[in-house]
Formats: structure tokens, sequence, C-alpha cells
């Protein structure tokens, strides 16, 4: 069972793949139909070519109803072929606008690549069972709590100051520096 639930997205394209599917069994059942009124006429080659695309019509027909089934029902076998056959029409589309059939050409592309945007997305991918997002090695935990804080270590004291070699007064220690100095004579010791 699904947690994820369908996009709206997707429900279109089930649907309408349903819907299209449903013409192309329509249009099998009336080819095969019209077989034998043909035959009646005496047209045997018609005929033959009715049949065939009857059949043709209904294969396609089914096909497309399992693949409309597994969009709906969110089987990412349906997905990926939907976007193989959307990736095709927008080639094909492509090429019918480079023949000069701008108007159709275009809205094919404009179709399909609107069904691969719809089938490529985030929660399109979480709702056939895919990754959301890309993952790229572990998961940062959810939670990593701060480092405890750390005062900086205290510096040592400075050494008892000594008393200056040249004047023999009292040196101050300067921590800045790390050395003594006399500030009777002006020089470090």
């Amino acid at each position: 069972m699904k947690t994820v639930a369908r996009p709206i997205g997707v429900t279109i394209i089930a649907i309408l793949g349903a819907i299209g599917t449903a013409l192309s069994i329509i249009g099998g059942v009336i080819f095969l139909a019209l077989g034998p009124l043909f035959a009646s006429f005496g047209i045997p080659f018609v005929t033959a070519l009715g049949v065939l695309a009857g059949v043709i019509f209904l294969v396609f027909g089914l096909i497309g109803f399992a693949i409309a089934w597994g969009l709906w029902k969110g089987k990412n076998w349906a997905r990926w072929i939907t976007i193989i056959g959307a990736a095709i029409g927008v080639l094909l589309g492509v090429l019918s606008i480079v023949q000069g059939s701008l108007e159709g050409g275009l809205v094919g592309v404009i179709i399909d690549a609107l069904f691969i945007y719809i089938l490529m997305r985030p929660d399109a991918k979480a709702f056939f069972g895919g990754p959301s997002l890309p993952t790229y090695g572990p998961s940062p935990p959810a939670y990593a709590p701060a480092p405890a804080y750390t005062a900086p270590p205290t510096p040592p004291p400075p050494p008892q100051s000594p008393f200056c070699a040249t004047c023999g007064k009292r040196t101050t220690y300067i921590q800045q520096y790390q050395r003594h100095y006399c500030y009777n004579c002006q020089k470090y010791v």
C-alpha cells in the first residue's frame, strides 16, 4: 500500500492515458467490425488491411491500458515507459517542426515535455517508490548536539620579573611579546 499520495499531475496523465487507450480499443473494434463489410464488397486487400489495423489498435490499446493502470497504481516501470515514450515524442515533434509542421509538432513537444517534467518531479518519484531527492552517502543525523563549551587554556603566569642587568631595576613582563622589558633602559632583556 502506498504511503505517498498520488500527485495530481500523475493522476491527470493516467486518466488521459486511459481515455486514449479506450479510443484505441474502440477504433480496433470498429476496424475489425468493418472487415466483413469490406469482404462483402469483394475487396480482400482492404479487408486484410482493416483486420490488421484493428488488431494493431487493440494490441496498442491493451498495452496503453496496462501502462495507464501502472501509472494509477504507482508502478515505477509504467513511469519509465511513459518517460521514454514522451522523450521519443519530443524527438519526433522536433523533427516535425524541422520539416515545417510547426503547430502540430510544437503542441506535441510541449505536451510530451510536460509529461516528462511531471513524472520527474520529486513528489512523483516518491509516489513511484524512488527517492524524492538524490542521496549521496549516509544521511546526517537529524540532531547533532553542539559541542560543549570549553574555555581556552589560561596562559601560564608570567615568570618572576628579573632585574635588569644594565641598570639593576626590576623589569616588567610583556605578555604580547612574552619577554621582559626594562622601562628605565627602554629595552627588552
